[in-house]
């Protein structure tokens, strides 16, 4: 019995994985994201690396009002992480795609909000108009 209960575990993941994996959607300004297999939004936006890391964390201190824990960027990367008024994290990856193109993973919550992070998405795109 434990055998078939297992199984049908093992199946259930497998489903889960499959049917998360390339989600996409569009923000509210009708940018492309996808939603990734490790439960992360991402999105191309057409701006510098630096330019595109300190609007996510002005978005995430003043808009949001989440408290900053780290913040780290170099000449390619960068790496900022928040918490919300209930603890939860959030983190939002920023990597340089080009000149003047950067690549923008955000994950939020213990499970990946898919809701919270478009969200998120949507206030820096404003932020960098």
């Amino acid at each position: 019995m434990s055998g078939m209960r297992g199984s049908l575990l093992l199946m259930l993941c497998v489903i889960g994985l499959v049917v998360g994996a390339g989600c996409s959607g569009k923000t509210t300004a009708g940018r492309s994201y996808t939603f990734t297999v490790d439960r992360k939004v991402q999105v191309y936006m057409a701006s510098p690396l630096e330019k595109t890391h300190s609007t996510a964390e002005r978005v995430l201190r003043e808009d949001l009002g989440y408290r900053i824990t780290s913040s780290r960027v170099d000449a390619l990367d960068g790496w900022i992480e928040a918490k919300t008024a209930r603890d939860d994290t959030v983190r939002v990856e920023t990597f340089k795609d080009g000149e003047n193109m950067t690549r923008v993973r955000v994950f939020t919550g213990p499970m990946g909000d898919r809701s919270r992070s478009v969200t998120i998405v949507e206030r820096i795109e404003r932020g960098l108009r």
